[in-house]
């Protein structure tokens, strides 16, 4: 029997692909949610097959499980889907978890935005009350203004009434300041 026997009774040598495909499929599909993830170790051979066949935008479904079943055995396609159903789980079970973590970001958002919307009602009543208390000491200013008014136009005539009246004083005593200080 010659190599081409052996492949058709799945005894060729990539065996470990199908889980490689399988776990670079995985890492892919999470790197592109979650963003750039530590690329595949070194040592991990190259799939000749395009990354992710399943992935594509043109993906054909029917002529790849034709595919499939034209170069594959029975247990290579098998393997392939117990491989798949593997990574429906997991890759479910990952969804799975993004929904209750966002689910609980998105309820403590909510918590969030609650509160501060009930602080910023109270503020708007705190701030409201600080105007009538500010619109009131206005009033009262202007009350007790317009009520001096009369007194400190009063006050100021009275004011310039006394540096006349000390005016007039220093100018009575100085002759006699004047005599003082020639008699000495």
């Amino acid at each position: 029997m010659s190599a081409s026997s052996d492949d058709s009774l799945g005894g060729s040598d990539d065996g470990g692909l199908d889980n490689l495909e399988t776990s670079e499929r995985s890492r892919d599909l999470l790197s592109s949610f979650y963003g750039s993830m530590a690329p595949p170790p070194a040592d991990e051979p190259e799939d000749d097959e395009p990354a992710a066949p399943l992935d594509r935008t043109d993906f054909d479904a029917d002529a790849y499980v034709r595919d499939l079943l034209k170069t594959r055995p029975l247990d290579r396609l098998l393997e392939h889907d117990d491989g798949l159903r593997r990574e429906v789980k997991t890759l479910g079970s990952d969804l799975q978890s993004l929904v209750y973590e966002n689910y609980s970001k998105f309820i403590g958002a909510t918590d969030t935005i609650r509160d501060m919307k009930e602080n910023v009602g109270a503020m708007e009543a705190e701030v409201a009350k600080l105007s009538a208390t500010m619109a009131d000491v206005d009033a009262r200013s202007a009350r007790v203004n317009s009520s001096l008014a009369a007194k400190r136009a009063q006050i100021d005539k009275l004011v310039r009434a006394r540096r006349l009246l000390k005016r007039l004083e220093f100018l009575f005593e100085l002759p006699r300041k004047l005599g003082d200080a020639v008699a000495a």
